[in-house]
């Protein structure tokens, strides 16, 4: 079984693929609340994001978007 410190790593660096990962992540929020409530709060702080960063905006904005995205993702990888 997953121990919160690992679920708080899977969930905020990558979107888990594989079944047997995501039946793990499953099977520790049915049983912490905290980790329940800290996936909540990603998946808003995530469709937050996406929603500022993805709107209409030019090819030189995108690409400093993207590059921004690139370190917060490098950032929390460590």
């Amino acid at each position: 079984m997953l121990r919160c410190k690992d679920f708080v790593k899977i969930v905020s660096v990558e979107e888990p693929r594989a079944w047997r990962r995501r039946l793990e992540l499953r099977l520790h929020m049915m049983m912490c609340r905290h980790c329940r409530n800290f996936a909540r709060q990603m998946e808003m702080l995530r469709s937050g994001v996406k929603s500022i960063f993805h709107s209409e905006s030019s090819d030189a904005e995108t690409a400093k978007i993207k590059e921004m995205e690139d370190r917060i993702v490098d950032q929390l990888k460590k």
